[in-house]
């Protein structure tokens, strides 16, 4: 990037700053916390070199003195291993400006910690505008991390889901939410009034949608499953809507097919094949799949009894398109049920 000059340099704290042991959760949380104050979700960038982010917040607008006293000692923290740079236009002025904390070697105290501003003339400012950040990181892992972190962030929720393996990958800094069997694993960047309802709040279409699929290929009953089902009647409007709207969306995508035939509903497969399931003795995904698709019977259409398309249990019948419980088969293939398993 092309060279800024110092355009000054303020003292923060005498001596080195303590650096963070749960980095990717300081940055997640900063990032979390901007968001909430800009009430703007971030957009993300990934420079060629793999090792760094970028972080823009379009239109947000910042007073350099006040971040620096709101966020000079998260900064500090960083600020040896992952460096985060605070970049906008200067004083709304066509010119680049940067805020950054450092450590310099000056003067007979040893070292000192410093809020630093720079812009590409030299010249002081007070404002930036249009505001980003430039993250670095030590490895390209965390990068991509972050970056799924961040799209998947709402500063409304609590908590954001991501991909599992991520825990594994980060186990050292205890970031996730304890919930061994659930199918995203989460992180809590504050308390909520309610942990189990703001879990499965923050999930967005995309993923509600990928849990959906995995159920439908591998009878796979998460614990999300059984906390929707649980607080269907408390979600939100907005939150009901999204794990609809990603139920539908795996169901196109499977060209699954789901009609009303005036009498009775039917559910297809997409070799046509008829799909049965029974409310009474389903699993918490199948009641939650039941009460979304046909949350009313018709006036028009008698009361479903045990043996109609609203009866649990996937019928023992090759080409239904889903695995039976327990079993581990991908959709449509037709092989042969195992009987026992129900």
């Amino acid at each position: 990037m092309q060279k800024m000059m110092i355009a000054s340099r303020v003292k923060l704290a005498d001596g080195e700053p303590e650096e963070t042991a749960v980095p990717m959760g300081t940055i997640c949380q900063l990032i979390y916390c901007l968001s909430g104050a800009f009430q703007i979700r971030p957009q993300t960038y990934e420079p060629e070199n793999g090792r760094e982010l970028w972080v823009s917040f379009p239109q947000a607008v910042i007073q350099c003195d006040a971040f620096f006293e709101e966020y000079g000692d998260c900064l500090a923290s960083l600020c040896r291993r992952r460096p985060v740079s605070v970049c906008g236009y200067a004083d709304g002025q066509p010119e680049e400006g940067e805020l950054l904390v450092s450590v310099s070697e000056e003067g007979r105290g040893g070292a000192q910690t410093d809020c630093v501003k720079r812009s590409i003339s030299g010249r002081d400012f007070s404002f930036l505008s249009e505001v980003w950040l430039r993250i670095r990181f030590e490895r390209c892992m965390e990068v991509k991390f972050v970056s799924q972190v961040v799209s998947y962030l709402d500063s409304c929720q609590a908590a954001v889901g991501v991909c599992a393996r991520w825990a594994d990958v980060f186990r050292e800094e205890g970031l996730f939410e304890e919930t061994d069997a659930g199918y995203f694993k989460y992180v809590f960047f504050r308390e909520p009034e309610d942990r189990e309802i703001s879990l499965i709040s923050c999930l967005t279409v995309t993923q509600l949608a990928e849990l959906w699929r995995v159920w439908m290929d591998e009878r796979a009953d998460t614990l999300e499953f059984e906390l929707f089902y649980e607080h269907l009647g408390q979600l939100p409007p907005a939150v009901r809507s999204r794990l609809t709207m990603g139920l539908r969306l795996a169901l196109e995508r499977a060209d699954i097919r789901v009609e009303n035939c005036g009498e009775e509903f039917r559910v297809t497969d997409s070799a046509g094949a008829r799909l049965w399931f029974d409310f009474r003795s389903g699993s918490a995904a199948e009641k939650l799949f039941l009460k979304l698709l046909f949350p009313a019977v018709p006036v028009s259409a008698p009361a479903p009894d045990a043996a109609s398309a609203l009866s649990p249990v996937f019928a023992d019948r090759p080409g239904c398109g889903l695995s039976q419980r327990g079993a581990r088969r991908p959709c449509g293939k037709g092989r042969e049920r195992n009987k026992s398993a129900m």
